[in-house]
């Protein structure tokens, strides 16, 4: 981890990190080198606070609800598919981070 984006002026920069030691040794070190970084660590499992979450669950349930694949091949295919059809439509994924109580920052979905 050599840089970190900083969105937030005037205040120190905010991680949000799972509570066990996942992410490894760089990150840690990193921390430890850059006490102004605020570590927000994330609970144990809430999916409701993770947009990952709702796009899967946007494209289980309401894409695919009784889509049965030949094989695993085709569900990859279908399934890429999918997410390249999301990439299409930046509304409905600002709607599943925004769900989740996360804005997005306008330029990074115009990106």
């Amino acid at each position: 981890m050599t840089r970190l984006s900083h969105p937030r002026p005037g205040r120190p920069p905010l991680v949000a990190l799972p509570k066990s030691d996942a992410y490894g040794k760089p990150v840690r070190d990193y921390l430890a080198a850059h006490r102004r970084v605020v570590v927000e660590p994330f609970p144990p499992y809430a999916p409701e606070l993770n947009p990952v979450d709702y796009v899967w669950s946007y494209v289980k349930y309401d894409r695919l609800p009784n889509y049965c694949p030949s094989g695993l091949s085709e569900l990859r295919q279908r399934i890429t598919a999918e997410f390249r059809r999301l990439q299409k439509r930046p509304d409905l994924l600002e709607s599943l981070f925004q769900r989740a109580g996360l804005p997005l920052d306008p330029q990074i979905v115009a990106s």
